[in-house]
């Protein structure tokens, strides 16, 4: 898919760093196209909650789509729940294939394997457990994103569990589109706190 230019800051990048919008043709309500899947006419906003929420604020959506548009109350909130959505169920997806595990003695077992992928840890748990298995990775040279600004909830939900504080994913095709969601739905924040990294299929 060739470059699309953001409506807001007149940007212009690959769709994968874009937000599309597209317009329901029989009431005109703005649709957050998160899966690039619906028809018709899109409008492109760069990956950021700032500019989602100015391109509201500024009515930029109309102007866009150069017809009348209504947009959803607290439309840039919704952006953020379902961006974590689509990373979390690809958690749980990897938990009902065994490719993913939690507890802290299940994930420093993971990584003494060699066979850790993606560590993942809830941006409310304690920073001294977080700490202590990332230096168990740097303890046996492991290399593999570190994702932690989902709260243990979230985990605790793609995962079946009331809460999840520490939780990882093994090698493979649902690590990686974990690790690109997670990414996602990060920038959408506008911060690099918890941040992933790039992922890259172990050999």
């Amino acid at each position: 898919m060739s470059e699309r230019r953001c409506i807001v800051t007149g940007n212009v990048a690959d769709p994968e760093e874009l937000l599309r919008f597209a317009r329901a043709p029989l009431d005109g309500q703005v649709i957050a196209d998160l899966r690039l899947e619906l028809p018709g006419r899109g409008v492109w906003i760069g990956n950021n909650r700032r500019l989602v929420s100015q391109a509201i604020k500024r009515n930029m959506f109309a102007r866009g789509f150069r017809e009348a548009c209504k947009v959803p109350e607290g439309l840039d909130q919704r952006i953020e729940d379902r961006l974590d959505e689509l990373a979390l169920g690809y958690l749980s997806l990897a938990k009902k294939a065994g490719q993913a595990v939690h507890g802290f003695e299940k994930v420093e077992t993971l990584i003494s394997t060699g066979r850790l992928a993606v560590l993942i840890g809830a941006c409310d748990g304690s920073a001294d457990g977080r700490g202590k298995l990332k230096q168990r990775m740097r303890a046996t040279g492991t290399e593999a994103p570190v994702i932690e600004f989902f709260s243990s909830g979230q985990l605790g939900l793609a995962l079946g569990r009331t809460n999840v504080i520490h939780a990882a994913i093994t090698s493979g095709g649902l690590a990686r589109k974990f690790v690109i969601a997670a990414n996602r739905a990060q920038k959408y924040r506008g911060s690099q706190d918890g941040a992933a990294l790039e992922y890259e299929e172990k050999a």
